[in-house]
């Protein structure tokens, strides 16, 4: 009864936790719309203070009753379309807006997914569970100590190059991974990159983020300062030149203390932003260089990929995949109806497996457990091969966990499996 509700290590003395400082006296203000002090979530979540609220939900400290760990619950709260009801639980829409709630939900439940299907990313934020309740949405994730990088400046002023430099690696390298996996973020900005206690970092909020290849759905989104052009327009063309603008006109911020004059301004009006090095004397020449051509209005004249930007940086680029760039690969059958035959991999092509005739790999309309588009397998001009899943109606698991539909990395000996249909990845 006194553990301490924010940190949930500590206890209360005189009102003060003994380990983080939090004064319970603080929940005496708590907010009106928040789920009440140690409201129990799914028979296993104790919510505790509220940790944050933004457009479309509230965050919380929470315990976890089953594995016995402090996490975060987000809760699906987009205030001016809902209402908590009289006994402060269930989330109630207003009348009118459950077409919009619908819709939000779709999207939340999208980013708790794509968020647990790369959770073995050390430097994105971990989902361990989502779930509905009280008319809503939640999803539990790590519990994060530390501070975002806005929050960062705000208490040590400008930040320097040597302070920066191993948090911009950290995030390259990240952005290198998601962009593999056909991931663009769409809205990194210094309040979306946490800094935690041991000097690691965490990307966070992937609510805006979509694949991009193929992809010409893309919705408007501008956050001034950080968006490149390309989010300020319908069908603008997005891909990883999108996330390179974004995190350089971050670290432009942080460097300089001065939000970057808006793509619109230098795209439209051809204003320009004060030189880099000008603001910032002391950081390196290469630096100063790097972190312009990444925020260049024209995508061309930008880096096209995290490793261009890395090796601009002088960073160690480490490739940890094991695919050699001589070598061919191929689907080779385990199980099923392609039991013992090989399926060869062409380079820049995608290979469906389904029920469709026109199906690279076609199965019989009869075959159990295959759906008409069940997955596609893609080997790019470096030998980095992809899976993913085609929207099918029972899923495609690689290595038994269940992928989706964004690409996936695939080594040698990694096996996919859907139905009673099993293929691993060889190579000669």
């Amino acid at each position: 009864m006194n553990t301490c509700t924010f940190c949930w290590q500590g206890k209360y003395v005189n009102g003060i936790c003994n380990r983080c400082g939090n004064n319970c006296a603080s929940e005496l203000n708590r907010r009106m719309d928040a789920l009440a002090l140690k409201t129990v979530l799914n028979k296993r979540y104790i919510i505790g203070s509220v940790l944050g609220k933004g457009g479309f939900g509230i965050t919380y400290s929470a315990y976890d009753n089953t594995e016995h760990r402090r996490v975060a619950v987000k809760e699906l709260f987009p205030g001016t379309s809902v209402i908590r009801s009289a006994e402060n639980t269930n989330v109630i829409v207003n009348a009118g807006h459950e077409s919009y709630f619908d819709g939000v939900k779709i999207k939340f439940k999208e980013e708790a997914k794509l968020l647990y299907q790369i959770n073995n990313y050390c430097n994105i934020v971990k989902v361990y569970d989502l779930f509905e309740c009280n008319n809503t949405v939640y999803y539990a994730m790590e519990f994060l100590e530390g501070c975002d990088l806005n929050t960062c400046r705000k208490q040590k002023g400008k930040l320097t190059w040597d302070f920066l430099q191993p948090i911009m690696k950290q995030i390259l390298q990240t952005l290198l991974k998601l962009h593999r996996m056909n991931i663009i973020h769409r809205d990194i900005s210094p309040d979306n990159i946490f800094l935690l206690k041991d000097n690691t970092v965490r990307l966070i909020d992937f609510g805006s983020a979509r694949t991009y290849r193929n992809n010409f759905a893309f919705t408007i989104l501008k956050k001034d300062g950080f968006s490149p052009f390309e989010q300020l327009i319908s069908n603008g063309k997005q891909g990883p030149w999108t996330d390179i603008y974004s995190l350089s006109a971050t670290m432009y911020f942080l460097l300089s203390g001065k939000v970057p004059l808006s793509s619109e301004n230098r795209k439209i009006r051809g204003m320009e932003y004060i030189p880099l090095k000008q603001l910032c004397p002391s950081i390196p020449d290469y630096v100063a260089c790097a972190i312009e051509k990444g925020m260049s209005s024209e995508i061309p004249e930008r880096f096209q990929n995290a490793e261009e930007y890395m090796k601009a940086l002088r960073f160690n680029v480490t490739d940890k995949t094991n695919l050699s760039t001589e070598r061919a690969f191929f689907l080779y059958g385990c199980a099923g109806l392609y039991s013992g035959k090989r399926i060869r991999l062409s380079p820049n092509k995608e290979v469906f497996l389904g029920r469709l005739p026109e199906c690279t790999v076609a199965f019989p309309e009869s075959t159990a457990g295959v759906s008409r588009k069940q997955c596609a397998v893609f080997v790019n001009n470096s030998s980095q091969v992809y899976v993913k899943d085609a929207g099918s109606t029972y899923g495609t698991y690689l290595n038994n966990k269940k992928i989706g539909t964004f690409w996936t990395d695939m080594c040698v000996g990694d096996r996919i499996k859907f139905g009673f249909e099993v293929f691993e990845l060889h190579s000669i």
